[in-house]
């Protein structure tokens, strides 16, 4: 869980050069890959690798997709 710490507030600062869709989308990808290289890891030391990764593209999604939504939701479906 450490590593989704350490990793969370980088998306957050890059968000103002780049592309906020193409950050998740990057996170999304990154995600994705690590799960299935957890299924298909084969001792302790590649999945422990394996669920850095998980936690590296979830902190995309930590820093990014909820202030997004929080922008784009209408005020009358958040009470």
């Amino acid at each position: 869980m450490y590593h989704v710490f350490v990793i969370n507030p980088y998306p957050a600062l890059i968000i103002c050069s780049v592309n906020p869709f193409r950050l998740i989308g990057v996170g999304l990808l990154v995600w994705t890959i690590a799960i299935l290289c957890c299924g298909f890891s084969f001792n302790f030391w590649s999945i422990t690798i394996c669920f850095m990764l998980v936690g590296v593209g979830e902190a995309s999604f930590i820093s990014l997709a909820s202030p997004f939504i929080d922008d784009n939701a209408p005020v009358t479906l958040l009470c």
